[in-house]
């Protein structure tokens, strides 16, 4: 079970995190935020079209629980 990988980790290891930081910075989409920056945003919306939530009540709790 150690080598099990969700779909949810297939996508986020497709994604080029240094090319989304630099254009985080070169776009300036980070300026004043203290908490939800773009790398978690992004994160957590694919994981709210993965999971097939409803809306953002629903994704909260599932990311509390």
């Amino acid at each position: 079970m150690d080598n099990y990988i969700t779909l949810f980790e297939k996508f986020i290891g497709l994604i080029n995190w240094k090319l989304l930081q630099k254009y985080t910075v070169k776009l300036n989409t980070d300026f004043k935020k203290n908490k939800f920056f773009t790398h978690k945003h992004l994160t957590s919306m694919i994981y709210f079209h993965i999971c097939e939530h409803d809306g953002l009540r629903d994704l909260k709790q599932s990311m509390t629980e």
